[in-house]
């Protein structure tokens, strides 16, 4: 077995040597042909196209030795320089192309330097488009990072969840409605309280309706209904209850609001320059445009809107 072994290991040594050696060989044999192509090229270049196969190509490797027409002649007559018949001539040619050869080279060098500008126009696009790639591949990252919790949540719950908002928003339509029509009709007075269990409207309805929160509304004013509330003064009954600022500025405007026989917040907001800013931030633009005195960093600490101001004041 040792031997198997040690006879494989061998074999596949002899391998590798012999694919190395074929792999210089080719590399060797590849490198003389590019060599011999580029010698070829520059051989036509100088001498020209035509040039006769007798006119050894290894010419311009060797010294250049100017010779009178005395020693050229004995040389063209012992056959040490190839000579051509009249009509076949070998030398005039070439030294017509020889003269050329400045005129080729400007030609050459004038094409190099549009082959590197059009090379340098095309490494500007890379970049530009390789940039471009970079922005691309990262948007569409963070858009299927975007995608990832609506895949989740499509495939855990978006069919209850939809199920659900759409009933919410089909009892909220109705119970808008049912607002709208009680105030058209009757007036405030006649809401009901929470706790009332009859089908009248409830005022709880028109506290959710402005924003007040479920604590106060179940906890504060539960029992009251819209005869009590017009009467009440909010401003003690929220003292002694403790109501957050936030619903108690709310409620002095509803009450407001509902004594001037109007609840339509959202008409209201559109004609009115103060109710129509619904965010602190907003209310501090106008302030500020106006030049009024007021504290702004209150404004924005307390989460005061246009509606809220207004009840402050």
């Amino acid at each position: 077995r040792r031997e198997a072994e040690e006879r494989a290991r061998r074999e596949a040594e002899e391998r590798v040597r012999r694919e190395a050696e074929e792999r210089a060989r080719k590399e060797a044999e590849e490198r003389a042909r590019r060599e011999a192509e580029t010698q070829h090229e520059f051989f036509q270049l100088i001498l020209g196209e035509k040039v006769s196969r007798r006119v050894p190509i290894d010419i311009l490797q060797g010294s250049v030795i100017n010779a009178d027409e005395r020693e050229l002649a004995a040389q063209f007559c012992n056959g040490a320089i190839p000579l051509g018949f009249s009509g076949a001539q070998i030398w005039p040619p070439i030294a017509e192309s020889v003269r050329s050869v400045p005129s080729k080279v400007d030609h050459l060098e004038k094409e190099l330097k549009l082959i590197e500008t059009e090379e340098n126009t095309l490494r500007e696009e890379l970049r530009a488009l390789q940039a471009k790639l970079e922005r691309t591949v990262k948007r569409k990252e963070q858009v299927k990072k975007k995608l990832e919790p609506w895949h989740q949540f499509r495939d855990s719950k978006y069919e209850s969840f939809e199920s659900m908002v759409t009933a919410r928003a089909t009892v909220e339509t109705k119970l808008a409605s049912a607002i709208d029509k009680h105030m058209d009709t009757e007036s405030a007075e006649t809401l009901a309280a929470l706790c009332d269990e009859s089908d009248t409207t409830k005022l709880s309805l028109v506290f959710n309706a402005v924003g007040i929160s479920q604590e106060t509304i179940r906890n504060v004013f539960g029992r009251v209904d819209g005869t009590e509330f017009m009467e009440m003064n909010i401003a003690m009954k929220c003292e002694a209850e403790s109501v957050p600022l936030g619903d108690r500025l709310e409620l002095l405007y509803l009450q407001q609001m509902l004594e001037d026989e109007n609840l339509d917040y959202v008409g209201h907001e559109e004609k009115c320059v103060v109710c129509c800013s619904t965010t602190p931030k907003k209310l501090c633009y106008l302030i500020e445009e106006h030049e009024k005195p007021f504290d702004c960093a209150g404004i924005r600490a307390r989460a005061i809107n246009g509606r809220k101001f207004l009840a402050l004041n």
